[in-house]
């Protein structure tokens, strides 16, 4: 596996940067990366990604949607009489048929997060040919018990993003702070936008209620009982308890799969939300390559591609069978350094996409 084949939409590399733009974590036309991840959520005719994991992230948009809605209509009923006014005045469930025709008020960040948090989930309850069960009680011979504690709460956690309600139905809100920051006024620009029309009370009084219940709701938002935030705490823990190759394949073989992404992103030195989206844009051979950088039994390795197909359409069988059985042929030094553009800064990897897809002639 020292040389993996090149990837089908791979542009030669002559004269420019040797680092590819999956690396570099920069598409090759970065203007348009929010409206991509909008054409594959929302109808468009990109087709890289497939019909369960388009469908599992429009779940999980429409369901967090649903429940900031439901917690922010509370919060203006218990601020008094022009909050209840205001909430009246409301048309029901405002926020996920507002967004399903403006997708684009969520921003590529939340569009990211969201998509990437289904990928988890489809990752998750992927059935594996040997049928091992899922999500298994830790045992404390092989974890400490707050360890073990941790492990069954992220487990809990990725049984609740594995929900296929409809879209519309409440979907805890479990998000990292900022994208629930970013979700809240989203939702509260929308309800705003819907009662302004009926003038129940003044509009200055009005958004300033408006303001109040949002901040308020963003107040009590527990960032900790987020899944990609509780997996690098295990993570951490994993590393100062000296974790070995039996922890990796317990947590392999029950499908603890946001434990497994957060040990990568930890002994990679990326930060964890960013591993997973790469793993989603990227090529297989990647989460192979990320695998091998950082140790990783071939075993555990083989299990999260397994998961992953069912998110992407990618390459055939054959191909992948070739990649897991040249996983041990590739030096752990040799996977690192192939991976070690992820753990770049973000604008840095942007420069170097720049001067990566220069002109060819173009030395300046």
């Amino acid at each position: 596996m020292s040389e993996m084949p090149p990837h089908p939409h791979r542009r030669p590399d002559e004269g420019r940067w040797p680092l590819s733009p999956v690396l570099l974590g920069v598409r090759e036309n970065g203007a348009r990366p929010a409206s991509l991840l909008l054409e594959r959520c929302f109808g468009g005719d990109d087709a890289r990604w497939s019909d369960a994991l388009v469908t599992r992230m429009r779940r999980h948009i429409g369901g967090c949607v649903t429940a900031v809605e439901v917690a922010l209509r509370d919060q203006l009923v218990l601020s008094g009489e022009e909050g209840r006014a205001l909430v009246a005045a409301l048309p029901e469930a405002v926020g996920w048929a507002a967004l399903q025709r403006r997708p684009d008020l969520l921003g590529g960040r939340l569009i990211a997060h969201f998509r990437d948090r289904a990928a988890v989930s489809l990752m998750t309850q992927e059935e594996l040919a040997d049928g091992a069960p899922g999500n298994a009680e830790p045992p404390e011979s092989l974890f400490p018990s707050a360890l073990a504690r941790d492990l069954a709460s992220l487990a809990l956690a990725e049984r609740r993003w594995c929900d296929d309600r409809p879209d519309e139905a409440p979907m805890v809100a479990d998000l990292p702070a900022e994208d629930m920051e970013q979700l809240v006024w989203t939702v509260m620009a929308l309800l705003a936008d819907a009662a302004a029309p009926v003038r129940a009370f003044p509009l200055g009084d009005m958004v300033r209620l408006a303001d109040r219940a949002g901040c308020a709701v963003l107040a009590r938002h527990d960032e900790q009982t987020a899944p990609f935030v509780m997996a690098s705490l295990v993570a951490h823990r994993l590393r100062g308890t000296g974790a070995g190759e039996e922890h990796l394949l317990w947590l392999g073989r029950h499908r603890q799969v946001l434990a497994l992404l957060a040990i990568l992103a930890d002994r990679t030195g990326m930060e964890n939300a960013a591993l997973v989206g790469r793993i989603v844009e990227g090529p297989e051979h990647l989460l192979f390559q990320i695998c091998r950088a950082a140790d990783f039994p071939r075993e555990v390795a083989v299990r999260l591609m397994l998961g992953r197909r069912g998110i992407a359409r990618g390459v055939e069988d054959s191909v992948l069978i070739e990649y897991a059985e040249g996983y041990d042929r590739m030096s752990r030094e040799q996977a690192a350094l192939a991976v070690a553009p992820l753990g770049l800064s973000l604008r840095f990897r942007e420069k170097l996409s720049a001067l990566r897809n220069r002109p060819p002639g173009d030395d300046c």
